[in-house]
């Protein structure tokens, strides 16, 4: 089987986020490989009310998973972080993991959509995803991700030094 190429998003707004990360990105080790991670980045919650920043960081990973194994490994390792998923919208939560970029394809079932949907209009994604590949092409909207980034209209995100 051929590798392929992801650029995934971590995310989440609870004390232990960070050690989540860590451990989101070692279980991802174990499918494939962790290519580079974008430093850390801050960020208000974005489709609801929190009082709490959200973290993101965004990760290149390599396997040789299809995008629809990718989804499952990725639900199973939020799960074994432990995150439950509610369906009646967006909440504070310690991980989040969600697939922005597929080599340079586009992939839509009727449970993923890539490119990320949202990708676009989400500074919080684009910034880090500007840090690891500014130069990498929205396969449908024909722009390099730095591009998409500086046209975004959201301006609350923040970089960490970590």
């Amino acid at each position: 089987m051929a590798t392929k190429n992801y650029f995934l998003l971590l995310g989440g707004n609870e004390t232990n986020t960070l050690e989540l990360f860590e451990k989101a990105t070692q279980l991802l080790s174990k499918e494939g490989v962790v290519v580079q991670q974008s430093k850390l980045y801050q960020s208000k919650a974005w489709g609801y009310q929190s009082n709490k920043l959200f973290f993101n960081q965004a990760v290149e990973f390599s396997t040789e998973l299809s995008p629809e194994e990718v989804l499952q490994k990725i639900h199973a390792i939020e799960h074994q972080l432990g995150r439950t998923r509610n369906s009646e919208g967006y909440e504070d939560r310690g991980i989040d993991i969600d697939i922005l970029l597929y080599n340079d394809e586009t992939f839509k079932t009727e449970r993923l959509e890539i490119p990320h949907p949202h990708l676009h209009k989400r500074a919080f994604a684009l910034a880090p995803l500007n840090e690891i590949c500014p130069d990498y092409q929205h396969p449908k909207l024909k722009k390099v991700i730095r591009e998409l980034y500086f046209a975004v209209e959201d301006s609350s995100v923040i970089k960490i030094d970590t």
